[in-house]
Parts: structure tokens; sequence; C-alpha cells
């Protein structure tokens, strides 16, 4: 048996709101290398979005982006996360609920006041039904798989803490590989090493690229110094390396478009759907105090547009900038 973790982002392009990264582990039979996902959960999971929601369809795991519509709502990133809550026979109920079950190292500061009264009950479109129906999914694929999701996690870099970051690294491709790889190392320190290294377990960890970058080994080394970062490949399309830690042999991939594949696809679902979350608390807060102000997703465009009109009452409050604007 070996593990597999998936690592994906949410919101690096905005503006507004905060930034997002996403990481699930899994316990998988065999090598992790060669576990067939496809095959393993091919009555389980789906790459087809399931717009109606039919309770008895496979569960859509694919790029969250994907599985997201301004007009559609957030049922079926709903459907995806609710079906491993229902796994434990327990489920977040409300806005604070879900961040401290699936981001609990990075809640929403009460400073920033458009999360310090925020609530809301949920899954904001599941019913109790539909949350035990795909539970009862979920359970059977992963049981007939002999699959283990091990953790599923978000970690929030809210707007003043990402410029902090930006001015101390000037590119958010940096700030990316230096928040994925802490995050990364946190993640195997608490949930994998503890019983991995005690039989030398194989761990395989998948991320998207990070931008056009192509070389990884030099701060792959900063986060795991203690053996050789052997470069396996280094290509526009994947660059993957090799190394141990504590025993364990690792290989980590970043490769183009990796959140087609299911352990990367589940964790952007998971950052995507704690964005979303965040940025309903945030135009909620700014629609009651702005009449008639559109909501925003926080995009370039539409971000000055929201920031324009929103601009008077903030002044008027005295809410700093800098909680409110990423300057890249």
């Amino acid at each position: 048996m070996g593990y597999v973790l998936g690592m994906d982002e949410a919101g690096l392009g905005p503006n507004l709101g905060p930034f997002l990264l996403g990481i699930s582990v899994w316990k998988v039979p065999g090598s992790p290398a060669d576990f067939d996902w496809e095959t393993a959960l091919a009555k389980t999971v789906t790459t087809v979005p399931n717009w109606k929601g039919a309770p008895d369809r496979p569960l859509a795991i694919t790029d969250s982006k994907k599985l997201y519509q301004t007009s559609r709502g957030v049922g079926l990133l709903e459907r995806a996360l609710w079906a491993s809550f229902a796994q434990r026979d327990t489920w977040p109920t409300s806005w604070e609920e879900c961040w401290k079950t699936l981001s609990p190292s990075s809640l929403p500061s009460p400073a920033f006041p458009w999360y310090a009264h925020y609530q809301e009950r949920l899954p904001q479109i599941l019913t109790l039904t539909e949350i035990q129906q795909v539970g009862k999914l979920w359970n059977d694929g992963l049981g007939n798989a002999s699959l283990l999701l091990k953790k599923l996690e978000a970690q929030a870099c809210f707007v003043s803490e990402w410029n902090e970051e930006i001015d101390r690294y000037k590119n958010k491709s940096i700030v990316l590989t230096q928040r994925s790889l802490q995050f990364l190392r946190g993640i195997l320190e608490a949930e994998v090493l503890p019983s991995a290294s005690q039989s030398a377990e194989e761990i395989e960890i998948l991320c998207d690229k990070h931008g056009a970058r192509n070389h990884y080994a030099a701060v792959l080394w900063e986060f795991f110094p203690d053996s050789p970062i052997q470069t396996l490949q280094e290509s526009h399309a994947c660059s993957t390396y090799r190394f141990l830690l504590e025993g364990c042999p690792v290989r980590i991939s970043f490769r183009k478009s990796a959140d087609s594949l299911l352990p990367v696809a589940y964790a952007s679902i998971a950052a995507k759907y704690m964005r979303e979350c965040a940025m309903k608390a945030i135009n909620t807060f700014w629609q009651e105090k702005v009449p008639g102000l559109k909501a925003t997703a926080g995009y370039p465009v539409d971000a000055r547009r929201f920031l324009q009109e929103i601009e008077p009452i903030q002044r008027t409050l005295g809410i700093p900038l800098e909680w409110i604007w990423r300057v890249k």
C-alpha cells in the first residue's frame, strides 16, 4: 500500500477575496504510481458534470471550474464534498462549521468585518436525503476499491496576508510555490509520515503546474533538505522529481492540466468551494451597505467596478484598502 496526494489552487487570478490551496490525501492498495483511478471508481465517479443532480448518478469529480457556474450555483461542488463528509456520519451545517471542517488552519479573522458576523446554513443546495444518498455511493465505491480518503483540507491566504507575501517575493507564481510546498510539508508530517515511515511506504504527489515554471528542484530542496532531489523529467508538460523522506520513497510531479486527475480535482473542489463561501460573505457585507450593488467573482475587470462602487462606504467605514484589494 501507499499514499497519493493531490494539490490544486483556487483564486490565483482575482483581485478580490482569498487565495485557496486544496489538498487530498489517499491511502491506496498496491503501488501509488500504478493505481488506476478510473477503473477503481468507474461506478462511483465521473468527469462529466451532472447538472440535474440525479442521486443515482456517479459523483462528478473533475476540475472545479467545470463544476461551478454562477447561474447554477455550488450544487455539484457540494455533492462531491458532502459525500466525503457523510462517510463520517457527520457534516458541517453552517458556514462557520464548514471552515472549521475543511480549513482548520486558516479560519477567517473576525477583524475582517465581512467575516465577523456572517452566518449561513450549509449545504446551500443539497437536502438531507441527497447527502445520505451521495454518502452511501461514496462509501460503497471507496470500500469496493479498497481506498481511504485520509484527509481533505483547504488552506486560505486572505488578502492582507497575500499582499505581504507579494511584497516579499514580488511574484505571485513564487508565492504559489512557496505556500504550496509549505502546506504540503505540514500535511505530510501530520497525516502521512507517522504511519508511512514505519514501513517505508511509497508516496506519490500530484500537483498542477505553477504558471509557466518547469524547474522545481531547487525550491523542493528548500522544503525537503534531508535528501538529494533527483530530477526525473522537466518539460512544459510535466516536471517530476524523486527523493526520500523519513525513509519513504517520494515522487512529486507538476503537470499541465493535472486537475484531470482525481486526487488533484478533489483538492480543487475543496479550494473552490471555500473560496466561493468567502466571496459570498464579502458580497453580502457590501451589498448590505451599497444598495443595488451587483455581486462580483473578484476577477480583474469586474473587481475594479466593484471596488469603485464600494469606495465611498469603504472610506467612511475606515476599512484599509489592503484588506480588500490584492496587489497582484
